[in-house]
């Protein structure tokens, strides 16, 4: 799935007060994202292509000509990437312009029982080359029918359908990454579907869905190899990405979000397609944010993800980071490990961890990949984490500073807070002035000291997990702590704790290399967040009764109950989903088992009847989401997806606006709002 740049509001996001799923879109400080990811399976050419011309948009049922003359324009909203790999030469590819199109749309039908999307309106689609994009002019899923073109097709369909087939030019014509494997004809063909859906609502940029039993291919038709867990997909876009405008956002246009998080979706087919079943949850995210920057370079909001990485740098690299603010969205940071790799081995080293996730996973397809470009994976470790210490990346001038763990003194012994993570590092400042031994009390880990003078860094890796230098001659002198035990499971990360003793020494060690370091900025300690602080302001209070349902489903737990102001809820039309009153609002958090949990938000009611609201938040019911439970009515939105349940239930009852959001499924949300309006009356 696709996190986006920028912030959600925060009514959609009260359920993240007790959720912890594998993405999210960036919120504001005062609450926790709400997921937004690839639907992870069950349990993102080396010269310039040209594109050719039966690649333009034609319309279900109609092909074109081979040799029919078609008129182009030139389409400015796609860049042209940037992409110089340090050891592989490799040409940035010239796209040409989608050719000009007048044709009819044509009506597709989604087949349910496979788990495709059912829009809210009658379904279109628009055929490219590759590429068949399922949408709808009517309901909430509606995309605008603007054709400034009078080509017959919404301006908004033909732009993602640039993006899609730009994104297939320069990943699969041009980098060589394997196509996804056909689906058997869902949706109409074996086109590659893609569905236009509003699901940006709640913080969801995009999701790419594969890796069930009924999706598996096992070997792709479209490739010379041999796979054995190949997983066909379908993927889902916004409609429109227009409540980026009203969120206020400033980093990032609602066209470039698009744009963005196609390449990003489309990367996910991609991984699909080498293997479905793909354990290391975080490789999936951390390729396709990688991609990101790779196909459109200018737009650069994969850099809002690097927080993640560079204030918790001794965060569990396969951790979800859910357990530290400043870790929060560390899959998709992740990506600019893989952006090291890419720089000093090329792009094709990247692709070459899925090619070898064809019959190995996580650490060991790195490690498979890396030895067939000459590299070793613990020597990447550890050359990784020095390049955060200086930002030594081809753009790092622009990376976030790093965080330090501490600062050790000569004749005092350092010894963290928490230790330091699988395949991670810690960062700890040595104040010295003279000659000194270094020495890390940790067999189990690996110490780099890193000295800076004149913009140069001195490498020397401690032997026997102790080195002599003179820190005399150095402006800056720090220690790496490296835990190169490796994890695939985010399940079994552990922090190592260690002990550092810094002493006055003898004759120096000659330092193994210097570096240029023209991006290096002195990291400083920086105190972590109180979780509970960042994820919502709200005061505590005892949590009203009535507030509580009688029925939870089995090993769910009360947890905690807070007012929070409307102001929280973000601007006024996204706040009246939760709060249409002026507020303040009481809050109810249950958790249970896993990452499941219940939220129940209570506020004054200003409407009559439910229907008053529904005209103010501008929502027209599809069938079934309307339902009477105890004589009340209730709007039941179910948006679960496969294995992912999460259902919201909004009422009224008397002087009170009551919504229930939950990672449950739409059985057990009736007997939990049943319960509620019983312990109400």
């Amino acid at each position: 799935m696709r996190r986006a740049a920028g912030a959600i509001p925060f009514f959609l996001v009260l359920v993240g007060l007790a959720c912890s799923l594998p993405a999210a879109i960036e919120g504001p400080p005062t609450q926790q994202p709400t997921p937004v990811g690839v639907t992870s399976p069950s349990s993102e050419a080396e010269t310039s292509p040209t594109r050719d011309p039966a690649s333009g948009l034609q319309p279900v049922g109609v092909s074109t000509p081979a040799n029919a003359a078609l008129a182009t324009s030139v389409d400015e909203t796609l860049p042209t990437p940037i992409v110089e790999p340090i050891l592989e030469v490799q040409s940035s590819p010239s796209p040409t312009a989608l050719p000009e199109i007048n044709l009819d749309t044509a009506t597709t039908q989604a087949d349910p029982e496979l788990g495709r999307p059912r829009l809210s309106g009658q379904m279109q689609a628009l055929d490219t080359r590759h590429f068949r994009i399922h949408y709808t002019l009517k309901g909430k899923d509606g995309v605008a029918s603007t054709d400034t073109d009078a080509n017959g097709q919404p301006d908004y369909v033909e732009a993602v359908a640039r993006a899609l087939e730009y994104s297939w030019q320069v990943q699969i014509d041009q980098f060589g990454w394997a196509p996804p494997p056909p689906d058997g004809g869902i949706g109409g063909d074996d086109l590659y579907d893609v569905y236009l859906q509003n699901i940006l609502f709640d913080g969801t940029a995009g999701l790419a869905d594969g890796g069930y039993a009924q999706t598996f291919v096992g070997d792709n038709p479209l490739t010379a190899e041999v796979e054995t867990r190949s997983s066909s997909s379908y993927v889902t876009l916004d409609n429109d990405y227009a409540e980026l405008d009203r969120w206020g956002d400033e980093d990032i246009t609602s066209t470039a979000l698009m744009q963005s998080t196609v390449t990003h979706e489309f990367h996910h087919a991609i991984q699909y397609g080498y293997d479905g079943d793909e354990p290391a949850s975080w490789l999936w995210e951390a390729s396709a944010t990688w991609i990101q920057d790779e196909v459109f370079d200018d737009i650069n909001d994969a850099k809002t993800e690097l927080e993640s990485v560079f204030k918790s740098p001794d965060t569990c690299q396969t951790s979800e980071g859910l357990e530290r603010v400043e870790s929060d969205g560390r899959w998709y940071g992740m990506w600019v490990y893989l952006r090291y790799i890419s720089e000093h081995y090329g792009h094709s080293a990247v692709r070459a961890i899925w090619e070898h996730s064809r019959y190995a996973d996580g650490y060991a397809a790195i490690a498979s990949a890396l030895a067939e470009h000459g590299a070793v994976l613990n020597e990447i470790q550890q050359g990784f984490q020095i390049a955060l210490l200086l930002r030594d990346f081809k753009e790092g001038s622009s990376f976030p500073v790093l965080r330090l763990e501490g600062v050790a003194r000569v004749g005092e012994q350092f010894v963290p807070t928490d230790g330091v993570g699988n395949m991670a590092a810690d960062y700890i400042e040595i104040h010295a002035s003279e000659t000194i031994n270094v020495q890390l009390q940790e067999n189990s880990l690996r110490g780099t000291l890193v000295g800076l003078r004149a913009g140069e860094a001195y490498i020397y890796p401690l032997a026997d997990n102790i080195v002599t230098v003179d820190a005399a001659q150095f402006e800056r002198t720090y220690l790496i702590v490296t835990n190169l035990d490796r994890t695939d499971s985010e399940l079994n990360c552990v922090f190592r704790p260690y002990t550092i003793s810094v002493h006055p020494a003898g004759q120096p060690a000659n330092p193994e290399t210097i570096i240029l370091a023209p991006n290096f900025i002195a990291p400083e300690i920086e105190a972590l967040q109180d979780v509970e602080d960042y994820y919502h302001s709200g005061e505590i209070v005892e949590a009203p009764p009535e507030l509580v349902p009688d029925f939870l489903p089995l090993d769910y737990f009360f947890s905690e109950s807070y007012l929070l102001p409307k102001s929280d809820f973000g601007v006024e039309e996204d706040a009246n989903w939760y709060v249409p009153g002026v507020g303040p609002t009481t809050a109810l958090d249950f958790y249970g088992p896993g990452d499941s949990f219940i939220s129940i938000v209570a506020s004054d009611n200003p409407f009559a009847a439910l229907a008053d609201w529904l005209l103010v938040v501008d929502y027209v019911p599809l069938e079934g989401e309307e339902r009477m439970i105890n004589k009340i009515p209730v709007l039941m939105i179910d948006f679960s997806e496969p294995d992912d349940p999460y259902t919201s239930a909004t009422f009224l009852y008397q002087s009170q606006f009551i919504v229930v959001d939950g990672a449950i499924d739409d059985e057990t949300m009736i007997q939990v709002v049943s319960s509620l309006i019983a312990g109400l009356e």
